[in-house]
């Protein structure tokens, strides 16, 4: 009974480590990925949206410019070379800031393929762990059958050494009522008549037991009644049973 509770209570555990990893692992799994999708989508609207600032302001600038270039036509030199100046170093400095843009766009662009990297490494292990937990329980679950098997196996054959026993039992018990009656014919009865009764039911007898037993009683009870040949007989088969051969 002890093997019994104890595979029937480790199928259930299995059975529930199974169904909460299963309905625990792919649900947050699926949520992950569409929160990372969800924040590549947002980084991507951002940088358009950053994008199409930029370049609506270059181009407020370059109309700027090209306004104030038209009215300087006309005005003094000192005030042009001013202005000119003016503008270089304000290009310059669009430049330093375009630059300076552009480099960090590239290193977030290069974070983020890290990131993607990391997230596919992340992916990839968490399938390659999914994998060896479900190997795992199925490893678990033949045990489990194996088990089972063997508990059936032990069940059958206690069942057979029971039905054995029984059978042993049972014989016993006819083999000492047999032996009680041959030992009741020879006190009770006078030799010659015990030893015709009991010669009469030798044939029938089956158990090795009650035949020796029975054979011996003859024997003592035919030399009572002066029939040493006959007793002799019975001595001979118990010494050389007919089946041996009489060697």
């Amino acid at each position: 009974m002890n093997l019994i509770d104890r595979s029937s209570s480790a199928r259930r555990t299995v059975g529930f480590v199974f169904c909460l990893f299963g309905a625990t692992l792919v649900p947050l799994a699926a949520r992950a990925d569409d929160q990372e999708r969800e924040f590549r989508e947002r980084e991507r609207v951002e940088r358009n949206r950053e994008d199409a600032e930029q370049r609506e302001r270059h181009e407020r600038e370059f109309d700027e410019r090209d306004r104030r270039g038209r009215e300087l036509r006309g005005r003094d030199p000192r005030e042009r070379e001013m202005h000119e100046r003016e503008m270089h170093e304000r290009e310059m400095h669009e430049r330093e800031m375009h630059e300076r843009e552009m480099h960090e766009r590239e290193m977030h662009e290069r974070e983020m393929d890290e990131r993607e990297r990391h997230e596919r490494e992340m992916h990839e292990r968490r399938e390659h762990e999914e994998r060896e937990r479900d190997e795992h329980l199925r490893a678990i679950e033949r045990e489990m059958h194996e088990l089972e098997l063997r508990r059936k196996q032990l069940e059958l054959r206690a069942a057979e050494l029971e039905l054995e026993q029984r059978a042993h039992e049972s014989i016993s018990k006819a083999d000492d009522a047999a032996l009680d009656a041959i030992e009741m014919a020879a006190a009770y009865l006078e030799p010659e008549a015990a030893a015709d009764f009991l010669g009469d039911t030798l044939d029938q007898v089956r158990s090795p037991v009650v035949q020796h037993r029975l054979r011996l009683q003859l024997a003592e009870l035919l030399f009572r009644s002066d029939q040493p040949d006959r007793a002799t007989e019975h001595l001979r088969a118990l010494i050389a049973p007919p089946h041996r051969g009489g060697h």
